[in-house]
């Protein structure tokens, strides 16, 4: 099986399914208005990206370059202000990898 993670955000939650290289899935539900986005950078790209609420984090994109990281990583806060401020959400960016795709 592939390895493969994918974000859909509904009105009220954020669902990451994601699936292993042996074909386990796994979906972690999380109440997107209180969810931020986290960066960790060693050398300057970003090594890890989490996404953390009520004092858990969950990692996303373990398997995506470090520019794939940042772009992800800025598209996810952009939708997650346009969804607290009531502001229309931020189209799905084009992503290279077809290892993770992003649905609202």
């Amino acid at each position: 099986a592939r390895q493969s993670e994918r974000i859909v955000l509904h009105p009220d939650r954020m669902s990451i399914w994601r699936r292993d290289h042996w074909g386990r899935e796994q979906v972690v539900e999380l109440q997107p208005y209180w969810l931020r986005v986290r960066v960790v950078r060693h050398q300057g790209a970003v090594s890890r990206l989490l996404l953390a609420s009520h004092g858990r984090r969950h990692v996303i994109g373990q398997f995506l370059a470090p520019d794939e990281r940042e772009r992800l990583a800025l598209h996810l806060d952009d939708v997650l202000v346009a969804l607290r401020e009531g502001r229309p959400l931020p189209a799905p960016p084009s992503h290279p990898s077809p290892a993770i795709t992003f649905t609202t």
